[in-house]
């Protein structure tokens, strides 16, 4: 998985030229103008999809959502959260919000590598062993490909940093991966 996705970070950075399209006033989109290239300073990004996390036997996919407002090319700030679709707990009650941001590396762009980090709290309700809220503190590296001037798909792949206080406690700690469709004005 970790070398697929070195491999689609590689094509992208060829393909986008670093952000060279942009810089040559080459306008790529349906609507012929360069302002809608990629991302740029006080852009709002919403997008949904699914994420994978946590560790097998306590593994949940959820429906993500996401916003993202861009300070500017480079740098965003960025808040998510989900809804538990499946787990292999019957009954898993997990909802994260996060706050953090990224850092874009090719920005205006038709593909855009990014990174950062976010941190907020996640409400675990296993049955029999308790709930409560605890912290969690995410790393992430992900590809952005915007397409038609107003839309974009995301892959990201995250580690988490989270644990259950319950009665056991368990490190829900691992990697984690989602892919986002979205619109940003």
């Amino acid at each position: 998985m970790v070398q697929i996705f070195c491999r689609l970070v590689v094509i992208a950075a060829i393909i986008s030229g670093g952000g060279l399209a942009a810089q040559g006033g080459v306008a790529w989109n349906q609507f012929n103008e360069v302002e809608y290239n990629g991302i740029q300073r006080n852009v709002l990004k919403l997008s949904l999809g699914p994420s994978f996390e946590n560790p097998s036997p306590q593994a949940v996919t959820l429906l993500s959502g996401r916003f993202q407002y861009l300070i500017n090319d480079y740098f965003g700030i960025r808040g998510e959260t989900g809804i538990p679709l499946a787990s292999k707990i019957q009954n898993y009650g997990y909802l994260p919000l996060t706050l953090g941001g990224d850092v874009h590396l090719f920005p205006r762009s038709m593909f855009d590598i990014y990174l950062g980090g976010d941190g907020g709290f996640l409400y675990v309700d296993i049955p029999q062993r308790g709930n409560g809220w605890f912290s969690r503190t995410s790393l992430h590296v992900g590809l952005s490909f915007y397409f038609w001037g107003v839309f974009f798909l995301e892959g990201e792949v995250r580690y988490n940093v989270q644990h259950f206080a319950g009665n056991p406690a368990s490190n829900l700690s691992a990697l984690g991966y989602n892919a986002q469709i979205g619109f940003y004005f």
